[in-house]
């Protein structure tokens, strides 16, 4: 009997992911409805003067840090997310999801995703430096010194007139 009552007492996990995903749901719209209240020309596409509100309007600021949000450096943030897509504006949807992605602290795991991506990087660096030498190297002996490499010691060859 007390073994079943403790069972019925623990929260179901189906339903405990359901209510995350919902709360999760909820915020983002929340932060949309944000990011297009910023929107001021209405082009679905916030650009640097339309987020720098958020640096500045303490009330936004509020609504984030109580949404789990913590922007210490708006401008980073958004030249990050910026950079990503390549456009001088950052789609509402993108932001929005970028932002999620910002919420809470940063994890073991994240900082092991971020250093293990670092170092592939590096990894591909390495190779596109040593491509790059190769690339020189080979060119260096393509590229002819002289006119009597192109036409030969007695001028005769491919290039002689």
């Amino acid at each position: 009997f007390v073994e079943k009552a403790i069972q019925l007492a623990i929260p179901d996990r189906k339903a405990l992911a359901q209510e995350q995903r919902r709360i999760d749901a909820a915020l983002a719209q929340d932060l949309r409805d944000i990011l297009e209240e910023l929107d001021v020309d209405g082009s679905g596409t916030i650009t640097w003067q339309e987020f720098s509100t958020v640096a500045s309007d303490t009330m936004v600021k509020t609504l984030l840090n109580v949404m789990g949000l913590d922007l210490r450096d708006a401008k980073m943030f958004f030249e990050m997310v910026k950079s990503s897509n390549g456009a001088a504006e950052i789609d509402i949807s993108l932001l929005t999801d970028a932002l999620m992605r910002m919420k809470g602290d940063a994890t073991g795991f994240d900082v092991q995703a971020v250093a293990f991506r670092t170092y592939l990087l590096g990894q591909r660096m390495e190779r596109l430096q040593l491509q790059l030498a190769n690339i020189d190297t080979i060119g260096e002996r393509a590229v002819p010194t002289s006119c009597t490499q192109c036409l030969g010691s007695k001028g005769s060859g491919l290039f002689a007139l």
